[in-house]
């Protein structure tokens, strides 16, 4: 398994699973420059009931709309 970061946009960056994310309490994901896809995550934490809490998680399909066809939101505290 290969990993890597980086600071470029995720909503372009290709990848098996595109990684962000999220305090307790934030309503979407930070860092996430792109519009359509930051309300798209967003929408999937809430839909899971994502708190953001240490070891919170969800994840989201794009369908290929996105670089990455899966994107992972972890919390953290």
């Amino acid at each position: 398994m290969r990993i890597r970061t980086t600071d470029r946009d995720l909503a372009t960056l290709r990848a098996d699973v595109a990684v962000c994310f999220a305090y307790e309490g934030d309503e979407a994901p930070r860092g996430i420059a792109h519009r359509d896809l930051g309300r798209e995550l967003a929408a999937e934490m809430r839909a899971e009931g994502f708190r953001g809490r240490r070891g919170d998680a969800v994840q989201w399909n794009s369908d290929g709309r996105f670089g990455s066809r899966r994107f992972l939101v972890i919390g953290l505290g």
